[in-house]
């Protein structure tokens, strides 16, 4: 288990790629910010998760993108700024009880999954915010949104 307890922790792009066989849980009781410093993402995504099976990423944390940092440069640099949440191959998966705010661009992408469960997710994004999507899947098959 990974756990990221009470408080809140600054950081950088961050991925947990398998191939894992799991189980494997991800616990989120913290807040986690993503960097404002757009140099640091060199992939479109903040958090990603990839190629494991029987996944889950539980917790009443929040994962903050700070997205008011990037907003105002939408139009003007042409940009594609990153995704706060990448699941990818995800085989048997939960998601459950977390929030998701202020994307710098899309909340969650959903990519080739199968058999994924999202449950009691709070997304949040002023109406201000630019291209901010709640939720896209592609490619998937399963996908269960509660």
């Amino acid at each position: 288990m990974v756990l990221v307890p009470s408080g809140k922790y600054l950081t950088a792009m961050a991925f947990l790629k398998g191939p894992c066989k799991g189980p494997m849980t991800f616990k989120l009781d913290g807040v986690l910010l993503a960097t404002k410093d757009l140099s640091k993402y060199q992939r479109k995504n903040w958090i990603s998760f990839e190629f494991i099976k029987n996944f889950k990423l539980i917790g009443r944390g929040t994962f903050d993108g700070q997205g008011q940092s990037a907003w105002a440069n939408n139009k003007r640099t042409g940009k594609t700024f990153p995704t706060s949440l990448q699941f990818t191959n995800i085989d048997n998966g939960v998601v459950q009880g977390f929030s998701l705010l202020n994307a710098k661009m899309f909340h969650m992408m959903i990519f080739r999954c199968n058999n994924l469960m999202v449950d009691s997710v709070k997304i949040n994004a002023p109406g201000n915010s630019p291209n901010t999507d709640g939720i896209h899947i592609s490619l998937c098959n399963n996908i269960i949104i509660k």
